[in-house]
């Protein structure tokens, strides 16, 4: 979680989406700050983005930094004290500059609970890493397929996964942290004995 965290921070160009009468909206806006148990931005009253938030409570966040290491975190958010904006303007210079004494305008969001993932393409270890986490009380899923019983330890899976994330095994088993969620292995086992991930 922390390491997600500190990505979304680092990047600064943070995909950010909500909801308005069932269509998705995206922007992207710069993550100002984050603590142990999640992330804060902020934004204006007049903006769309603004009531999209107080109307649903909910968010997504998506960032990709230069080496293809990924975070993604869906949640909920909570307006937080105004002295936040505060800090978050000592904390990030060019806010000054580009908004000189027009803090009160700003009302601070905190991404207090919520869920997500790391996802490492950088194929500095493995082809593709993938760690999930959750916060502030919520639960997560484990990710990648899965094989049942009903596996009859062919091994086409294991010879077909591109992710090498498939062991040996009674019945065979995918590692969930090299899993790409593609489904080849579900497509190519001819007793039909793995399941299809269940997302966040």
């Amino acid at each position: 979680m922390k390491k997600a965290f500190e990505l979304i921070r680092e990047v600064k160009a943070s995909v950010i989406s909500t909801v308005k009468d069932g269509a998705p909206h995206s922007r992207i806006i710069d993550i100002m700050d984050y603590d142990e148990g999640g992330v804060y931005f902020i934004t204006m009253t007049s903006k769309p983005f603004y009531r999209q938030l107080m109307e649903t409570k909910k968010v997504a966040i998506t960032v990709m930094d230069k080496n293809y290491v990924q975070a993604r975190i869906v949640g909920d958010v909570k307006v937080v004290d105004h002295e936040k904006v505060m800090d978050i303007f000592d904390k990030n210079p060019a806010m000054k500059e580009l908004f000189p004494g027009e803090e009160k305008v700003f009302t601070p969001f905190y991404v207090y609970k919520g869920k997500g993932e790391l996802f490492d393409l950088s194929g500095r270890e493995r082809k593709m890493i993938r760690e999930r986490f959750a916060f502030g009380g919520e639960t997560v899923n484990q990710a990648g397929c899965s094989i049942t019983d009903k596996c009859i330890e062919c091994g086409i899976c294991k010879k077909e996964c591109p992710f090498d994330a498939i062991e040996e095994g009674t019945p065979y088993k995918i590692d969930s942290s090299y899993c790409d969620e593609c489904g080849i292995c579900y497509n190519a086992c001819p007793v039909k004995s793995i399941e299809l991930p269940k997302g966040l």
